[in-house]
């Protein structure tokens, strides 16, 4: 029996790496929002610390505001929720992966094996 051919087997591995999925993104996710994971770490994700690519720097410096650094802030301000409402995005897509990875895994279980305590 190979890999390719078990469904259980093939089902297993294919939950496993939703597992992974679900982690990689949760870890993004928390990263932007707390700063990065290192013991005695004490910044949470900032704002003030998001990129802004040149394009929108362009704009703004090139507008009529009178407050550029104003305008920087809010702009630094929407650029940090925008990236994070795209990680959590990104997670709940991994979740609901990992949902429907879990029951087609657990269905190919039952069906490999409907009564697994030998039960007639």
């Amino acid at each position: 029996m190979s890999y390719a051919t078990h469904e259980v087997t093939r089902l297993g591995w294919e939950l496993a790496e939703c597992e992974a999925q679900v982690a990689r993104t949760l870890a993004a996710e928390r990263e932007h929002l707390f700063g990065p994971s290192r013991p005695g770490n004490s910044r949470a994700g900032n704002p003030r610390d998001a990129d802004l690519d040149s394009e929108t720097m362009r704009d703004i410096v090139l507008s009529d505001t009178a407050d550029i650094a104003g305008a920087v802030a809010v702009a630094k301000e929407a650029a940090y929720w925008r990236k994070a409402n795209l990680l959590q995005r990104y997670r709940r897509e991994a979740e609901r992966r990992r949902r429907k990875a879990q029951f087609a895994y657990c269905a190919a279980l039952v069906a490999d094996d409907p009564d697994p305590h030998g039960h007639a």
